[in-house]
């Protein structure tokens, strides 16, 4: 199974991966003088958008894949800490913030292979 293409792991990591990339590289990107007029990279429309997309997609591929497909519950261990920082990280002050989002991000990225990885092992068996 190809992990480039319209499958949903593809999807999911890549809208984690979106998600990580934003939010680690937002304090870089802002301290540089010449984007510092860059206000809509700190735009919590933004943020918020690309939390609820990561997890809804993780949630709808991991949960799907492991209901019918691979039944390991490895995936689904890396979800729960990746949703978890992203939900705890929105509260935090500076660029504590950032971080804990990068790692959530990162996170669900990681979960997203490995289900991938997972599915890609997987032999249907025949009724």
């Amino acid at each position: 199974m190809r992990f480039f293409g319209w499958n949903i792991d593809f999807l999911g990591f890549s809208a984690s991966f979106v998600c990580a990339v934003h939010c680690i590289s937002l304090p870089v990107i802002l301290s540089l003088g010449m984007f510092s007029g860059s206000a809509w990279l700190n735009n919590e429309a933004l943020e918020i958008t690309l939390i609820v997309c990561s997890v809804m997609l993780a949630s709808y591929s991991l949960g799907k894949s492991y209901l019918k497909e691979h039944r390991k519950i490895r995936p689904l261990l890396w979800l729960i800490p990746g949703v978890a920082f992203l939900l705890l990280a929105h509260d935090l002050p500076g660029n504590w913030h950032h971080y804990f989002m990068a790692l959530g991000g990162f996170t669900l990225a990681l979960a997203h292979y490995i289900n991938w990885r997972l599915l890609s092992a997987h032999v249907p068996v025949a009724v």
